[in-house]
């Protein structure tokens, strides 16, 4: 299966709608972190989500997005890693086997 990473930071609404849109139409993507650095204005709402999306692992982004980003992808349990904004929406099911260039030669499948 698929591991997804979020990024967010301070759109609450959207990252919402995102993470129901991936539970909904994106059955593939098992594991799902955000990487968030919401500022202080956002911060109850933040938990309010984390709260919503208990499936979800919520964490703020450190001093180094870098290290965060490669302390998410090695911990994930899933062979594939994608990587998204909190703006995305999966409006429909969507499944990588989809895509007849599919395979693990490719890098990057574009939403856009």
């Amino acid at each position: 299966m698929i591991s997804s990473i979020i990024f967010s930071k301070d759109r609450p609404l959207q990252l919402d709608l995102c993470l129901r849109s991936i539970e909904q139409n994106f059955k593939q993507c098992c594991h799902k972190t955000v990487i968030h650095n919401n500022s202080d204005l956002y911060e109850e709402t933040q938990k309010t989500l984390a709260a919503e999306h208990p499936s979800v692992n919520f964490w703020r982004q450190g001093k180094s997005l870098f290290k965060d980003v490669y302390t998410a992808i090695a911990s994930s349990p899933d062979e594939f890693v994608c990587f998204f904004t909190d703006d995305i929406i999966f409006h429909s099911e969507f499944h990588i086997r989809d895509f007849d260039f599919w395979s693990e030669e490719v890098s990057v499948v574009s939403l856009r």
